[in-house]
């Protein structure tokens, strides 16, 4: 834990328990328990900057060893690849399918089939 962290211990103990309870009892990965915790110490404190609540939530996950650091990126034809979760692939698809090259909402089949009068 950082050793003056800004955050009150009461909300630390509780993102603490978030990631252990996600971990344990809903069998979630330490991705998504992380996330939680996140998602937690922000609403308990949105004053403070998130990189002071990631600081923490490492922190946590490094005492409950847990703690995976993030893997170095790959590159491939001048290109800087990096590992990504399931999640981020499904939210990249549905993003391709839902808006064009030029970021505009791409028309849905009703839009197609009022357009031609079905």
């Amino acid at each position: 834990m950082p050793e003056h962290s800004p955050i009150d211990p009461q909300v630390i103990f509780r993102m603490r328990e978030t990631i252990r309870l996600a971990i344990a009892q809903r069998s979630a990965s330490i991705n998504e328990a992380a996330a939680e915790a996140r998602g937690l110490g922000r609403g308990l404190a949105p004053a403070l900057p998130a990189s002071v609540i990631d600081e923490v939530v490492v922190s946590i996950l490094r005492e409950l060893g847990a703690y995976q650091p993030p893997a170095a990126p790959l590159e491939h034809r001048g290109q800087e690849l990096r590992h990504v979760t399931w999640e981020e692939v499904a939210d990249s698809l549905s993003y391709a399918m839902r808006f064009n090259e030029q970021g505009r909402a791409r028309k849905t089949g009703y839009e197609h089939a009022v357009a031609a009068g079905v």
